[in-house]
């Protein structure tokens, strides 16, 4: 049986911002994802999960080629769909939503599950570009 995830990244209706939980403790880590902490949080992780906007993931760091990267994982049916994230750099909460909301449509097109509720419009137009300017000055990112 996988074990879960130590790490839960979810979408804060009420805030309207995304928080960061220790799994087995739930306690709220203060690690926000436009930050130097950020970056070298998830250089420490091998995986987490997300629940955002528009769908849920199991997140997963891999080494390939030499090179560290993310996927994205979610069961569908009965079948495991992946798809890539790209490096530490380009992980950001956009990229995480836009890839679970394309999961989520996929699960919808094969009658699977529903798709996960929309979030009001308003709370959708702060998410962020698809780098941070943050991480790419971040010591992890000079070192690799």
């Amino acid at each position: 049986m996988p074990k879960a995830a130590p790490y839960h990244l979810r979408w804060d209706l009420l805030q309207g911002t995304y928080t960061l939980h220790d799994t087995p403790s739930q306690r709220v880590l203060a690690v926000a994802p436009d930050s130097h902490t950020w970056c070298d949080w998830l250089a420490s992780i091998p995986s987490f999960t997300f629940s955002g906007q528009h769908g849920h993931l199991t997140v997963r760091q891999e080494t390939r080629s030499g090179g560290t990267y993310w996927y994205a994982y979610r069961r569908v049916g009965a079948k495991m769909a992946k798809r890539y994230l790209g490096r530490t750099t380009e992980l950001t909460p956009a990229r995480l939503e836009e890839v679970a909301a394309r999961v989520a449509e996929a699960a919808l097109r094969a009658g699977r599950e529903p798709l996960a509720p929309a979030a009001p419009a308003q709370m959708c137009g702060w998410l962020p570009s698809s780098t941070f300017p943050a991480c790419a000055s971040s010591s992890f990112i000079a070192t690799t």
